[in-house]
């Protein structure tokens, strides 16, 4: 939430700051449920994993955890969210003292999804992996290594991006004449 010029706050609507609309039940309903299938899904694979098939901790579970980690933070951040701080609102009904901390919980949900997303790609390419390793396909080898550098890479880019993004000024979008 980049700071608003003054020439779009002109054009918005009237703010209602008193009772407005929202889906910030909703948002934690969906959260909470998702969460919970995600709980019970990282369970259950580490219990068949463990216990019933006695394999040993792989890179795949790893990153899954890592996975989960992150997915519980973005659930916290944003239950939480939903339930007191009001960010589940239009931007034009939150008090303007109030972007700063919405700017954090903003910035805090996006760096632990793109971190999510990523992690939960590299358990799953890291599983792909596992599947071939005895087998003789070398460019399959190959692409999923290949695949691995290129999520790597992106999801950190990404980020990195979401941490410090860039703020243009307004002599730079449309020029110093």
């Amino acid at each position: 939430m980049r700071v608003v010029p003054a020439s779009v706050r002109a054009s918005w609507p009237a703010p209602n700051f008193e009772d407005p609309p929202s889906h910030g039940l909703a948002l934690i309903w969906v959260t909470a449920f998702f969460f919970s299938l995600s709980t019970v899904a990282i369970v259950l694979r580490s219990y068949t994993r463990y216990s019933l098939l006695k394999y040993r901790f792989g890179l795949d579970d790893l990153f899954a955890i890592l996975g989960y980690i992150c997915l519980a933070v973005l659930s916290a951040s944003l239950i939480d969210d939903g339930s007191k701080n009001g960010c589940q609102r239009h931007v034009w009904d939150v008090r303007e003292d109030f972007w700063p901390e919405a700017l954090k919980l903003v910035t805090i949900s996006a760096v632990t999804c793109q971190l999510a997303s990523t992690f939960i790609r590299s358990s799953l390419l890291c599983f792909y992996q596992r599947l071939i390793a005895k087998t003789n396909v070398v460019w399959t080898r190959r692409a999923i290594l290949a695949t691995h550098a290129w999520n790597g890479i992106m999801g950190f880019n990404g980020a990195i991006i979401m941490l410090f993004p860039c703020r243009l000024d307004e002599s730079a979008v449309y020029g110093s004449i």
